[in-house]
């Protein structure tokens, strides 16, 4: 069996437990929340989510980059993004913690726990799971990321069950329990290939590299969770509790997709190297059975839609409408994820964030307009809209580099 299919398979186990208790997860926080606070949750989540991946600087992206090629070099360029990670998260927890808690005048610690289990504790399993991907030993980050699927879930259960299950206690447990895990893989990655403190290097030149990795993502955060923001604001929490739960069910959807991504991710660097050419035949190598996953998955979830309230309660009946309209959106996610991940891999990294820079910039843009005219609704159409608009502008770089490259 080829080391790209055992790898698939490992990472597709841990999505599809992801999937699994993700769903079960999802359920009981939106029926322990309640609609309303469940939508304030998510509106505290989603800035978290745009924080992200500046928490690291882009340094976990370089050191998969480096460590593929070069695999004896992960005990040097493992501590930059240790450092940067633990630095960037702690201090924008700190400063942005009151003003968010001002905003949605709710409880500082609750608001301060979720962005550090995001930006500093979820962020330091990254990084064990990034060595572990570098090293193309994607069983050590599947079962990672299965332990603290399973364990996210059994911790929600037994404070539902006791009746206990309430947005300060759940920001509580869940960031100690993310640490712990975080901590333990981490350890158990650096017995592993010998990482030791008299390895101890510092690189500013990766942060200068990764930043535009950082950029990237953070412009796909934009994409993924501007529009929960915007609703917070120009909607009500109630809204956003709805719009919420249909997008987290989209979500679910595009688990399995992002596991072959996470396991061919160090071969587009390989491939990269030669060029554009190489990175996008890797692309065309997994792009078949994708687009068939990613059409039966959109009409599945657009079937299904009207099973929603069965699970989650009678107050998210709205959501069915929303599930239905935003089905397109897994098949549009692997069309953007086959250029724009093969652009990665060949050096276009900062092609490929000026291109998710303009969509942030258009979902902002769309998501004030739409939602204002159109309330929820607004902001499924501005999802939809950005992931087309992604799909053109790395369309439109790939073609042209094509054509450069025959050219010459």
């Amino acid at each position: 069996m080829s080391k790209l299919l055992k790898n698939s398979g490992w990472s597709l186990l841990a999505q599809g437990g992801k999937v699994i208790t993700q769903a079960g997860l999802f359920v009981l926080l939106a029926r322990g929340f309640g609609v309303h606070d469940f939508g304030l949750y998510m509106a505290i989540f989603s800035i978290s989510q745009l924080l992200y991946p500046f928490s690291g600087l882009g340094t976990h992206n370089t050191m998969v980059m480096r460590v593929s090629r070069c695999p004896r070099l992960l005990p040097v360029y493992f501590w930059t993004p240790l450092v940067s990670t633990i630095f960037m998260g702690l201090g924008a927890a700190a400063v942005l913690s009151p003003f968010i808690s001002s905003m949605y005048t709710t409880s500082i610690v609750a608001v301060a726990l979720i962005l550090l289990t995001e930006l500093v504790a979820y962020r330091l399993l990254d990084l064990a799971t990034h060595a572990w991907q570098s090293m193309e030993n994607l069983r050590s980050g599947a079962f990672a990321y299965l332990s603290i699927s399973v364990g996210r879930l059994l911790l929600a259960a037994c404070l539902f069950l006791s009746d206990h299950l309430t947005l300060v206690i759940w920001a509580v447990g869940n960031f100690g329990l993310t640490l712990l895990v975080a901590i333990y893989n981490l350890q158990k990655m650096t017995r592993k290939y010998a990482i030791k403190c008299q390895y101890f290097v510092f690189y500013p030149r990766e942060i200068r590299r990764g930043i535009y990795f950082s950029l990237s993502g953070g412009s796909q955060a934009v994409n993924a969770n501007i529009d929960k923001i915007v609703l917070s604001r120009l909607g009500g929490l109630s809204d956003l509790g709805v719009y919420s739960a249909a997008y987290r069910v989209i979500q679910m959807g595009l688990l399995p997709m992002m596991a072959i991504f996470q396991a061919t991710y160090p071969r587009y660097f390989k491939a990269g190297r030669a060029g554009l050419k190489p990175a996008l035949a890797v692309s065309r190598s997994v792009a078949m059975p994708l687009l068939v996953y990613g059409i039966v998955a959109s009409a599945g979830i657009a079937l299904l839609a009207p099973f929603a309230p069965w699970v989650l309660g009678g107050e998210y009946k709205p959501a069915i409408f929303l599930i239905q309209l935003l089905a397109p959106l897994p098949l549009l996610q692997i069309g953007h994820y086959l250029l724009g991940e093969a652009m990665t891999g060949a050096g276009l990294q900062r092609q490929r964030a000026l291109i998710q820079i303009g969509a942030g910039g258009a979902s902002l843009f769309l998501n004030i307009l739409l939602i204002s005219l159109f309330g929820v609704v607004g902001a499924v159409v501005a999802a939809l809209v950005c992931e087309v608009l992604l799909i053109v502008g790395y369309s439109i770089i790939v073609k042209n580099r094509l054509v450069r490259h025959q050219c010459f």
